[in-house]
């Protein structure tokens, strides 16, 4: 079960982001990185013995448990911890960086749960002093403390707490640490102790530790020394073991030495995302993964991990969004070797389209653009003059009735019936539209009669035509056009990996299918249901996309929302929530209990126009990101034209597939093409209503 001379071998999630810092920095900093690059190699290669050429320090550490130091080139440092067959490489720097980790993490205990796992637990009382205790990243959060742990577990913890000091535990609020003291005193001292460490962990945010921490008080968490060393210890969202021939790893740290600092989040995936990004499927598969729970990571890494599988052949990974199409094959570009990155695309799938199309119809290229050749004007502009039927084109009169139906329930006529179109569009070919009039429309919550149904199919064809009039596509009408050469279409991808999958239609799966050969791992699907912000029909199986239970995967944990965001989105949605969205496949709540973490309450301000608001959110920003960070002002309700204007005003770049995240710290961008970023700040604006 052990190896390399009886020790069993793990990373710390913060140790590849460690040597990435020392690597950009060169010289003997450097060196000592790439010392650690070829420790991790020996282990890979089952050496028995991978730390021997290291010399310890010359004085012991008392400030983490069974901590061991290692000298490296230029007064540099590597921490571990060793214990029972078991050995954590956690971070690695110079000595200052060293001595600062080690003081953040006084009184770490890195033991084992009921789940084999090795978890971190801290103990913030070791740093006390006299009725004073260092809390970093106090959160500000309302009602009591004890409220937010696990009930059962707090129950347990004050089972022996006596009545009068359980009332007044149950009384304390975010900054009433001293009262933690005063209650504490006269326990036990190691059950005064770990109520001490369960609260003030609770005050930082820390909802997990502390409720760990209450798990090792009461015997759920143990020591590495109390296991048996027979047993296996298995990952964990801290620690993931470092195995042989591991096929992710064998040339991926050069690579990341130069990734920059808002895509470290890649450097560490949880063994559940490793889990399904290293998976062999036989035929489609399909992820489904809440909000945060680093979907897109598994995409990257599946891609690489195929490209290495089939080498020689493409791999094709599609999303619908620009933006995130570009941050993904800027991941690829940090995490493929030079070998497999030229047989891995990233693209959005409306650039497949017009490629393919370029193929079938090279005369008339100038159609299917989103800027009319014409006139320079983009489609959202041609749209509003179809619809509001300007230039004598009374072609959308025909469905006055329904707009004005509409218009008197309450409802935008405008928007809906658009997305009405992209709804029609992304079920049915142009050839079995009549469908339409009877088909159940799930996920629509306004009922249309039949009458009304037959005005938006001429509405439809009218507006398709002043497409083709002007010289402008809308992203679905490529799928729509290329559809009707979908018998010319030949498998040209290995293995097609589509992010954000929740936002394609059948239409647009059709043509993903035809694209991909029918083989083992063809086809991966990774999105969100309740992320779903496209009018889309999607029945997989209608298409022949068959995706049983064994090859359909979730991860229903939450690694970057905090659980006061969760509960702030809860609580929106709740007040705006519909039955038809039971009606979606895969709709999933993310509960936020799921959150990893605790943080501020989301701050809501208001202004008097939409100036102020941007103008205010600006100002805030600047005040409030550090050195590193990055920020995001999202404009609700406009398109992404509309937002290039608000461009100049602003003096910011937009989030358009083209702007250099590492080139500055704030962006603009419309609400819809912000997912699948890393923003330290997030603004909304424009979203009263």
């Amino acid at each position: 079960i052990y190896r390399c001379n009886g020790m069993k071998y793990f990373e710390g999630r913060e140790l590849l982001k460690s040597l990435v810092s020392m690597s950009k920095r060169g010289g003997s900093f450097q060196k000592a990185s790439e010392t650690v690059d070829i420790i991790l190699s020996k282990i890979r290669r089952d050496d028995k013995n991978p730390l021997h050429a290291l010399k310890t320090t010359n004085h012991g550490e008392t400030r983490i448990k069974h901590c061991v130091k290692y000298d490296l080139t230029g007064a540099s440092r590597l921490i571990t911890v060793k214990n029972n067959g078991c050995c954590l490489l956690l971070f690695v720097g110079n000595h200052d960086e060293c001595d600062k980790w080690l003081n953040a993490n006084e009184g770490k205990e890195y033991l084992v749960n009921s789940e084999s796992q090795i978890v971190e637990v801290s103990r913030p009382s070791s740093k006390s002093s006299g009725n004073k205790v260092i809390i970093e990243g106090r959160v500000i959060s309302e009602g009591k403390l004890y409220q937010r742990l696990n009930v059962e577990l707090y129950d347990r913890l004050i089972d022996e707490v006596p009545r009068p000091a359980s009332r007044v535990l149950e009384s304390l609020e975010c900054y009433d640490e001293k009262k933690i003291f005063e209650t504490v005193d006269g326990l036990d001292s190691e059950l005064g102790s770990a109520i001490l460490d369960v609260f003030t962990l609770t005050i930082a945010g820390d909802i997990p530790g502390a409720e760990r921490r209450a798990m090792l008080h009461l015997g759920d968490i143990i020591d590495l020394s109390q296991l048996d060393p027979s047993t296996v210890v298995v990952d964990s969202e801290f620690l993931k073991q470092i195995s042989i021939d591991s096929p992710q790893y064998p040339s991926f740290l050069r690579q990341f030495a130069e990734t920059s600092e808002y895509k470290d989040w890649m450097l560490f995936m949880h063994p559940d995302q490793e889990l399904i990004a290293f998976s062999n499927f036989n035929g489609p598969a399909k992820l489904v993964g809440v909000s945060g729970s680093g979907k897109t990571c598994v995409v990257v890494q599946r891609a690489i991990y195929l490209a290495r599988k089939y080498k020689g052949e493409p791999i094709l990974v599609v999303t619908l969004n620009k933006p995130l199409a570009k941050l993904i094959e800027n991941l690829v570009e940090q995490l493929a070797d030079d070998e497999l990155r030229p047989y891995i695309s990233v693209q959005p799938f409306f650039s497949v389209c017009q490629q393919k199309l370029h193929e079938f119809e090279p005369l008339n290229d100038k159609l299917y653009e989103d800027v009319t050749w014409k006139s320079d004007e983009h489609i959202d502009e041609i749209w509003r003059e179809y619809y509001r039927c300007e230039l004598q084109n009374m072609d959308a009169s025909i469905m006055q009735p329904l707009h004005d139906s509409l218009i008197s329930r309450g409802f935008n006529a405008e928007r809906y019936i658009r997305e009405e179109f992209d709804w029609i569009r992304s079920a049915f070919p142009q050839t079995q539209r009549e469908n339409y009039l009877t088909v159940e429309r799930k996920g629509r919550c306004i009922s249309l009669l039949p009458q009304q149904r037959k005005l938006l199919l001429t509405g439809l064809v009218g507006w398709e035509k002043k497409m083709r009039d002007v010289g402008v596509t809308d992203y679905l009408n490529l799928s729509t056009v290329l559809y009707r050469h979908i018998d010319k279409l030949k498998a040209s991808y290995r293995c097609i990996l589509i992010d954000e999958s929740q936002d394609f239609g059948n239409i647009e799966f059709s043509i993903a299918r035809a694209l991909v050969k029918p083989l083992e791992n063809d086809l991966f699907l990774c999105g969100d249901a309740a992320q779903k912000i496209s009018t889309k029909y999607q029945r997989l199986r209608e298409i022949g996309v068959d995706v049983p239970g064994s090859r359909s995967k979730k991860i229903t944990k939450n690694y970057r929302n905090s659980k006061e965001i969760l509960e702030a989105a809860n609580q929106i949605l709740n007040q705006n929530f519909t039955e038809d969205m039971f009606d979606i496949e895969d709709f999933e709540l993310l509960d936020p209990e799921y959150a990893s973490f605790s943080g501020s309450v989301p701050m809501l301000f208001v202004s008097d126009n939409l100036s102020d608001e941007l103008a205010s959110a600006i100002t805030y920003l600047k005040q409030e990101l550090k050195d590193g960070q990055k920020g995001c002002i999202a404009i609700a309700g406009f398109s992404y034209r509309e937002i290039e204007e608000f461009q100049g005003e602003a003096g910011l770049p937009v989030l358009n597939g083209v702007s250099d995240l590492n080139k500055g710290n704030i962006f603009l961008s419309d609400l819809e093409q912000t997912k699948g970023f890393e923003f330290d700040y997030m603004c909304i604006i424009n979203c009263s209503q």
